[in-house]
């Protein structure tokens, strides 16, 4: 059972990396967008609505018990492979260029809803599903491959990109890169049902804002991010969920980048991107070290004689 899981985990992170040009949404979504015709702005509004659905997986965490997250997964992987058929038949029948940038922005969001959730509930099920070992095996599997296949997947969109294949141009080389994605992500769909996991009390329900209160005393609490593996299995996903909510915070910035481009030019957004790292080294290095039994103990000294 740990080693299906574990492989059932590796497969589904590999095909995801190789799908990473329009999985997740940056360059390739806002150089369509550019080709047609949109500015700076608009370009880089599938990004800022990519971050925006950062925050769905801890609405999932309350809403869904655990015996569904391995359907929430399953659902997940299945909702991108509908959203990438829909980019596949703007792009490749006639339509106005608007509609197609409508597209674009649109399956956005919901691939940043869903690889939200998907991030969260994988390794949620592979907790459940893996010994420690098994999972320290998938782990490296999965992330030691996953390089090289987003390597290859990369290598590929450039390809299409450049127009080396003449009988792929602008736009049907862009929509060859989610032709390729949606059988990735129907495999991953089927795998995702497939997992055989251990059973967990669920957690009894209460008000939402109840919920992510005792949600933000309890990471505040656990504040070492590997208590995600180790805190009860039944708010496992909760913790995991909450991680991701920083990430919505961040979705304004690819907009206001474009903006900077559009009514000053690159060099303003350059600027400002470089204002945003200092000031995010000077917010880290004024935080405290952590206290009482975060703190790492001081080995003890031998008694003098």
């Amino acid at each position: 059972m740990s080693r299906r899981n574990g492989l059932y985990f590796t497969i589904t992170q590999l095909l995801m990396y190789f799908s990473a040009p329009v999985i997740y949404v940056r360059v390739v979504q806002a150089a369509f967008c550019d080709r047609l015709g949109a500015n700076a702005t608009v370009a880089n509004l599938p990004s800022s609505t990519y971050l925006l659905g950062s925050f769905v997986p801890i609405v999932c965490a309350w809403m869904f018990s655990a015996r569904l997250e391995r359907a929430v997964v399953q659902g997940a992987f299945a909702i991108v492979a509908f959203s990438m058929l829909f980019v596949c038949l703007v792009v490749f029948l006639p339509c106005p260029d608007w509609v197609r940038i409508s597209v674009v922005i649109g399956p956005g969001l919901i691939i940043g809803i869903i690889n939200a959730i998907t991030n969260v509930y994988m390794f949620k099920c592979l907790s459940r599903g893996a010994t420690e070992k098994g999972r320290a095996r998938a782990l490296k599997f999965a992330f030691g491959l996953g390089p090289i296949a987003a390597m290859l997947g990369s290598l590929g969109a450039q390809a299409l990109l450049e127009g080396r294949l003449a009988a792929l141009q602008y736009p049907f080389n862009f929509g060859v890169l989610y032709l390729i994605a949606l059988p990735c992500m129907v495999v991953c769909s089927f795998l995702s049902s497939r997992y055989k996991l251990i059973s967990v009390p669920d957690e009894p329900r209460s008000l939402f804002f109840r919920y992510l209160a005792e949600s933000f005393r309890g990471y505040y609490r656990d504040r070492t991010l590997v208590l995600a593996w180790l805190s009860a299995p039944a708010v496992t996903t909760r913790n995991l969920a909450f991680l991701s909510l920083a990430t919505p915070v961040a979705s304004v910035a690819p907009a206001i980048y474009g903006g900077l481009t559009d009514h000053i030019g690159f060099k303003a957004s350059f600027g400002f991107g470089g204002v945003m790292t200092v000031l995010a080294l000077v917010f880290i290095s004024a935080i405290p070290r952590a206290k009482g039994r975060w703190r790492r103990p001081r080995p003890k000294q031998p008694a003098s004689p």
